[in-house]
């Protein structure tokens, strides 16, 4: 019960270091090979397949369900950030965007996704680079930024800038849909609700995080004003997860 609350803990830089004590992928999973230069680079020469078996509470989660589509990140994250849908067209899924593995992971370090996105040589994507840009010196107290961080889509369908499926919206914030199961997963002592979409569809549903869990609605992150409310979102950060 120790170790598991020390994966758990109120401090981020406790999760991060407990988390380092386990495998980074589920086990035997090997790095996928259309990603392994940025996973390589990532694992600095460590073994995605040593160190402890994942604890059972988590391995029970993610067997109860898919994991979901447009979801990366670690499986203690302290801060969840919810985003609305992919962005693009139909075709560009199709192009195998993904970062797998399409699992969370452990191990102390980010997911590749979270980690590499943001760079424009791997995609350029406005989203990530926002991301990156007020949230990594929130947590640059931590030995690898990111690896305290989950990310996920509520639709995970592509669409066009404005599209909106209420509908799939709210089934990921029903009870016992998306946002619950990466809570009870992750833990997380933050959630980032960003944008209209999503900030919409959780008060239509209803959805409320657990006591002990924080809720900042703020802006999608590829937004202009963003840069704005910036600021907000990093001292939340910093306010919630380490003082």
């Amino acid at each position: 019960m120790a170790r598991m609350s020390r994966l758990y803990s109120d401090n981020p830089i406790v999760r991060e270091q407990e988390a380092a004590k386990y495998r980074v992928f589920h086990k035997d999973l090997p790095i996928p090979p259309k990603w392994r230069k940025e996973w390589d680079d990532l694992l600095g020469g460590r073994k995605v397949n040593t160190g402890l078996d994942w604890p059972d509470s988590v391995l029970s989660l993610l067997r109860t369900r898919k994991w979901p589509e447009y979801t990366f990140g670690t499986a203690n994250a302290s801060c969840l950030v919810v985003l609305h849908r992919p962005g693009g067209t139909e075709a560009r899924l199709e192009e195998d965007t993904f970062i797998s593995p399409e699992l969370p992971v452990l191990g102390g370090i980010p997911h590749a996704h979270n980690a590499f996105w943001w760079d424009p040589r791997y995609n350029g994507s406005p989203t990530y680079r926002s991301m990156h840009r007020y949230m990594e010196p929130a947590f640059s107290r931590l030995n690898n930024p990111w690896s305290q961080v989950m990310t996920t889509c509520l639709n995970p369908k592509h669409g066009r800038p404005g599209e909106v499926d209420l509908r799939a919206n709210l089934r990921a914030v029903k009870k016992g849909g998306l946002l619950d199961f990466l809570v009870e997963l992750c833990q997380p002592r933050l959630v980032l609700l960003c944008g209209r979409p999503v900030r919409e569809a959780v008060a239509r549903g209803h959805w409320n995080a657990p006591a002990n869990v924080e809720v900042l609605k703020c802006d999608h992150p590829s937004h202009q004003h963003w840069s704005r409310s910036g600021g907000k979102v990093r001292d939340t950060i910093e306010r919630v997860l380490f003082s």
